[in-house]
């Protein structure tokens, strides 16, 4: 027992007001063995323990435990059917020396199924191997991070359905602008082309000047046209795959940027579907924008393999590079751009990450399901 001596009167050599410990000393009304200290502490404990030999049968269990499951004879006994298998591979791994721990359903008294996180140990009593398992109900914390990854799951399909939503805008405004304002355009520029040809005389100094000037804006308002086309929905896509894309578009990238592109790789037999070739442009434009923006790279190298099972895109610079500690105020300065690729990589069940390399350049990876 702990004796305390409240030295309020200011005795000699203690401070006064403070509690203070004189001596420790055998007390008749403790524990009288460790086994009687030992139940009584699990009595009161709040999480689900029990002893259990190797085969499963119990051999002692708290008090809670017992409240909640009641008086089961085996540590497999009311555990969900459904179940019941991945328990006994995990009971097979516990027996081998692991100390994973399980999620399972269990019946309990009351006849509702409730979710169990149960940590193990083995240990040996009277030379006698025998499973501690120590459990806690976490059946909220289960159904909670169900409708979390429900809610996530419909936000994922959500935000598929917009892109490829966005996409089929994207090919419709572009097939208008070729047959609609496309067609205006031409039809304009061969009717300039005739009145230029028609014009004779004196007026011809003063009219054919204006309309040289007005074929010149014609024929670039068509580039620019064509330029928009392009970014709305590139037509070598749609006509010679992804491969071929990821060239025109290295091009177009390196002539406006002055970085040096190389893309390597080869033609992909049979094509992938659709969606999964204009999500790697996309992620690849995302990333050639962001190089162009924050790298200070002087060249880019994209390579893009495959086998039967998947497609991985990989695209390299030589600029600056970043420390993973620098990642996140980088990614602000981005802005959604990382966040876009990593959904578009995930909506086709693939995986997106980022490999910086201070001073030595970022490698950007893509891999996703064929």
């Amino acid at each position: 027992m702990i004796k305390k001596k409240n030295n309020l009167c200011g005795e000699e050599g203690v401070e006064v007001g403070r509690v203070t410990i004189d001596e420790i000393t055998p007390d008749v009304t403790e524990p009288s063995c460790p086994d009687e200290l030992y139940h009584l502490l699990t009595e009161y404990a709040t999480d689900l323990i029990s002893l259990n030999t190797i085969d499963g049968r119990r051999v002692w269990s708290s008090r809670s435990l017992e409240r909640l499951r009641g008086p089961v004879t085996n540590i497999f006994e009311n555990a969900h059917p459904h179940e019941l298998k991945t328990i006994l591979r995990w009971w097979k791994r516990i027996l081998d020396g692991s100390t994973e721990r399980h999620r399972w359903r269990v019946r309990t008294v009351a006849g509702e199924w409730r979710w169990l996180e149960t940590a193990t140990g083995l240990l040996t009593y009277q030379h006698r191997p025998y499973v501690l398992c120590t459990a806690r109900d976490v059946t909220e914390q289960k159904l909670a991070e169900d409708l979390l990854r429900a809610k996530s799951k419909q936000i994922r399909e959500m935000a598929a359905h917009l892109v490829e939503v966005e996409e089929a805008e994207r090919r419709k405004l572009s097939q208008e602008l070729h047959d609609r304002i496309g067609q205006i355009l031409t039809a304009l520029s061969i009717n300039l082309n005739t009145i230029r040809r028609q014009i004779t005389g004196d007026l011809r100094e003063k009219i054919v000047p204006r309309i040289n000037d007005s074929l010149s804006l014609t024929e670039e308002a068509v580039s620019r046209i064509k330029d928009v086309m392009a970014d709305l929905r590139p037509p070598v896509l749609d006509d010679y795959g992804l491969l071929a894309t990821l060239r025109w578009y290295g091009k177009q990238f390196a002539s406006r940027t002055g970085i040096a592109v190389k893309i390597q790789g080869k033609e992909i037999s049979p094509r992938p579907a659709s969606n999964i070739e204009i999500a790697l442009f996309r992620i690849t434009q995302e990333a050639f924008t962001n190089i162009s923006k924050h790298a200070k790279a002087t060249k880019v190298t994209v390579i893009l393999t495959n086998d039967k099972d998947s497609l991985c895109l990989s695209i390299c610079d030589d600029g600056v590079g970043f420390h993973h500690s620098e990642k996140a105020e980088k990614d602000k300065r981005r802005g959604w751009g990382l966040l876009t690729m990593t959904e578009r990589a995930e909506s086709l069940g693939g995986e997106f990450r980022i490999e910086p390399r201070p001073k030595q350049g970022t490698r950007v990876v893509v891999k996703v399901p064929r």
